[in-house]
């Protein structure tokens, strides 16, 4: 007999999910890498905000700048602001890659072969700024919360992000997680269009390289 409508439905929701959470356990392998990339990020940007250390003795270099972290708040100080990385990092990862491979396979459906190369990378450049565009407006509202985490002078938010979340929606509210969204989706258009469209030149050359290997 006829499927019913909302049992497609459920069923379609069911699938969707899945392929989030499987896409999304991608995104998790990759916070090995946020662990690793995680105290360099954080010297970085307090170099650039000058909040670490006074107007007396304002930090030159790398070095100094790490130094002075250690110094006020030991080790775990190179890792502020780790959680609610993963809370951006995992669901809008797994946003991007779904995206991404839902729509490259939406678009080459029935197509694959006679596309020229140019209709190819339009097409692997539209999926690749799409999926960015996804991608961000997932992180957007987490991101400026790690940010003020992280450059914030100690102490100011001793729970972190949920003290972060709470000064912010006092003094700006809901609007404040998404301040300069408009550039941010632009920027992630563009630069994940071309980022995808090198990946896959890069694979499709070494691939055909081991091929006539």
């Amino acid at each position: 007999g006829a499927v019913e409508p909302a049992t497609y439905g459920l069923f379609a929701v069911t699938c969707a999910t899945k392929w989030f959470l499987s896409e999304s356990s991608t995104a998790l392998s990759d916070q090995i890498l946020s662990l690793s990339l995680s105290p360099p990020i954080l010297i970085i940007q307090s170099c650039q905000t000058r909040q670490e250390v006074s107007t007396r003795s304002q930090i030159y270099c790398i070095w100094d700048c790490g130094r002075t972290i250690f110094w006020r708040e030991g080790f775990k100080g190179f890792y502020r602001g780790l959680c609610v990385t993963f809370v951006r990092d995992i669901p809008s990862g797994g946003g991007f890659y779904m995206t991404y491979y839902a729509m490259l396979r939406a678009l080459n459906r029935g197509d694959e072969e006679k596309s020229s190369k140019l209709k190819s990378a339009l097409r692997v450049m539209a999926a690749g700024g799409t999926a960015g565009v996804v991608n961000w407006i997932l992180a957007i509202a987490p991101d400026t919360l790690k940010s003020r985490v992280q450059t914030a002078p100690p102490g100011e938010y001793p729970r972190g992000a949920r003290d972060a979340y709470k000064h912010l929606m006092a003094t700006e509210g809901p609007r404040g997680l998404f301040h300069g969204l408009s550039a941010v989706l632009i920027r992630a258009f563009v630069s994940n269009a071309f980022c995808l469209l090198g990946f896959e030149i890069a694979i499709s050359l070494l691939t055909r390289g081991s091929a006539a290997t």
